[in-house]
């Protein structure tokens, strides 16, 4: 540890100081404070890493952990005036690890499901060891959000956080610092590597100095490859992709394939959110150059994807017409989701026909699933059927009652059709 102790001590507060700005936790000391008055408005800064590295940073900083659940469509500027008042601001910065999740992500998705979320955005407050305190939606103002903060954060026991630094964040500023005095050998590079990700800050120059320098047969060094290789500009996942017969030896086909997909779901989702179509259209270009089982139904699925978070409906329905009527293979919850999206975003009445169509057929095979009668009753009313999507509504209604099952989305879409209102998603 020489590297650490070596340094000024001004040089370890700022350095210090500034990993935790990045990370958007704040240690509370009896040391000398910052004065931090100011009459400007500073907006939270989120974690950027993963809830379970969240999860990890709360556990080092005894803090909670806060998650805003949003959705691409969704405007920023409820979400600005949350999260630019001061009070807001700095109470989430003191009692959180702040994190802002997409609904489209695998995490917004298994948070949708695991916690039944149905208004966006949502806040859901955690402890430290992953128990969900509470959940809050449809919050009107910064108070709102202040009481409910100081709310869930009285539910932790905080402890005194001291002038040591945590162990790990040691290790860390140890390895920065070595790294930054010229280290560059392949045991250090690999290790250095792992807690550059942990703190989520970029490593893939460290990534591609390792791969360069070390001995690529050991088993260390290929799992090392194989988990850096999270998209499809990486170092690790070219080399993948280039020697795909000699991985797929060592770590199965199913799972070197299910790796280069994850990699390749990375870029598109990363392109979609930064509405970049010519990364798009680069991953779907190497794409078509891997060995890869139902290829051609991954390219579409990931499209369906792109176009779908970019909100460009015309290209959605043309690449998922495509693929419901040329695919065998797509499942029955998709075709529902897909049809969903177009009575909801498509205007053209012969697609609306053709989902209408897919739909009806579903509700033959699975006639008591609800889902699939409240997409056909929302193409009905898209169509200009009107009294026969209240029918589908009041049958699905009683059908729900007599089981026992939730059914207000049925009675909200009823009331849209009632008085003639642009189906939304948000209205449901």
């Amino acid at each position: 540890m020489k590297y650490l102790y070596n340094l000024p001590k001004s040089l370890l507060v700022i350095l210090f100081c500034s990993l935790l700005c990045t990370y958007s936790v704040a240690a509370t000391t009896n040391s000398t404070t910052l004065n931090t008055n100011s009459s400007s408005q500073e907006e939270l800064q989120f974690f950027l890493g993963s809830f379970e590295q969240a999860l990890d940073m709360a556990e080092h900083m005894k803090m909670n952990v806060f998650v805003y659940v949003y959705k691409d469509f969704e405007s920023r500027k409820p979400e600005l005036d949350f999260f630019s008042n001061n009070a807001v601001a700095s109470l989430y910065r003191k009692k959180y690890v702040n994190l802002k999740v997409n609904l489209n992500s695998a995490t917004g998705v298994k948070f949708f499901e695991q916690y039944n979320l149905r208004s966006f955005p949502a806040m859901l407050y955690f402890s430290k060891d992953g128990r969900l305190l509470g959940a809050q939606s449809d919050l009107e103002d910064a108070d709102e959000v202040l009481h409910w903060g100081k709310v869930y954060s009285s539910k932790a026991i905080y402890t005194e956080h001291t002038k040591k630094l945590p162990t790990i964040y040691r290790e860390f500023l140890d390895l920065k610092n070595q790294y930054n005095n010229g280290r560059r050998d392949a045991s250090f590079l690999y290790h250095y590597a792992y807690m550059l990700e942990k703190f989520n800050e970029p490593y893939e120059h460290v990534v591609e100095m390792y791969i360069d320098r070390c001995d690529i047969r050991t088993n260390e060094s290929l799992n090392f490859l194989f988990h850096f290789a999270k998209d499809v500009d990486s170092h690790s996942f070219k080399h993948l992709v280039s020697n795909q017969a000699y991985f797929s030896k060592i770590y199965q086909p199913h799972n070197l394939e299910a790796k280069l997909k994850a990699a390749i779901t990375q870029t598109v989702t990363k392109a979609a959110n930064q509405h970049k179509r010519h990364d798009l259209n680069r991953a779907m270009n190497v794409l078509s150059r891997i060995d890869m089982s139902n290829r051609g139904l991954f390219m579409a699925e990931m499209k369906t994807l792109y176009f779908e978070v970019t909100q460009d409906w015309d290209n959605y329905a043309r690449v998922t017409y495509d693929w419901i009527t040329q695919s065998r293979d797509i499942d029955a919850c998709s075709v529902n989701e897909i049809a969903w999206d177009y009575a909801v975003n498509v205007n053209d009445k012969k697609l609306l026909g053709e989902a209408l169509s897919w739909v009806n057929n579903l509700v033959e095979q699975q006639p008591k699933d609800l889902t699939f009668q409240q997409t056909s009753a929302a193409l009905h009313y898209q169509l200009g059927k009107r009294a026969k999507a209240i029918k589908i509504v009041d049958t699905a209604i009683e059908s729900a009652r007599q089981r026992g099952l939730d059914y207000t989305s049925f009675i909200a879409l009823r009331e849209i059709i009632m008085q003639n209102k642009a189906l939304n998603e948000k209205a449901l």
